[in-house]
């Protein structure tokens, strides 16, 4: 559970460091006691063989409905910071299970792998129970069918005549120091329908003038 639990922190920690205003110092203080948080919150609650069992108490959710997770409140107010200065997105799930850890960034947008572990030969993992190390069960083995255990709302709440918006999708960088990077797309509405009007002129009405046959001029 260390190892999920430290990955965990280190990318909301990352993320603090590139969109908050947060110093090396405070970032790593607020990150000391979120895993501490974290870890008395999971013990009990980690299973190793079932890694999607208590799937949706270990998640941590932040969007329009929940505004911060509890554990990220008691953290920022243990390290006397505000939830502004993490700089976090308004809309971010972060699971945290066995052999696994995985973000996202929206309802629309799909999870994606924050880190990923394997078990160690030798270890047997217990049902429930959590040896010293943490290991779990293979990572083949890992069953992430319930991620839609907690999820936020706010995806079918906008309106109809919404003109424009924005779904920020995170880009993981490829080397290790960089910080994920959470692009904004905007999208324009469509086109609306153009209609064309043709005017065809109507010819216009055709007198008959009535001819009289002409007749003769008589001098007198």
């Amino acid at each position: 559970m260390e190892r999920e639990v430290s990955a965990g922190v280190h990318f909301l920690k990352r993320i603090a460091l590139e969109r908050g205003k947060l110093d090396e110092a405070k970032a790593e203080a607020f990150a000391e006691k979120l895993h501490q948080h974290l870890c008395d919150k999971y013990n009990g609650h980690w299973y190793k063989n079932c890694p999607s069992k208590g799937q949706a108490y270990r998640c941590i959710q932040i969007n329009s409905g929940v505004v911060c997770d509890d554990v990220l409140l008691k953290a920022c107010r243990e390290s006397h910071l505000t939830t502004s200065q993490l700089g976090l997105p308004r809309e971010l799930t972060l699971w945290i299970d066995p052999l696994e850890v995985c973000a996202r960034s929206g309802e629309n947008c799909r999870p994606f792998t924050v880190a990923r572990f394997e078990e160690e030969p030798g270890v047997a993992g217990r049902g429930g129970l959590e040896d010293p190390k943490g290991e779990g069960q293979e990572a083949g083995g890992l069953d992430t069918s319930d991620y839609h255990s907690a999820t936020s709302s706010s995806g079918s709440s906008l309106p109809a005549n919404l003109q424009y918006f924005y779904q920020p999708a995170p880009a993981w960088p490829r080397y290790k120091k960089a910080a994920p990077v959470f692009l904004t797309p905007v999208c324009t509405p469509p086109l609306p329908q153009l209609f064309r009007y043709y005017f065809v002129p109507q010819p216009s009405p055709h007198f008959l003038v009535p001819q009289a046959p002409l007749q003769p001029i008589v001098a007198r």
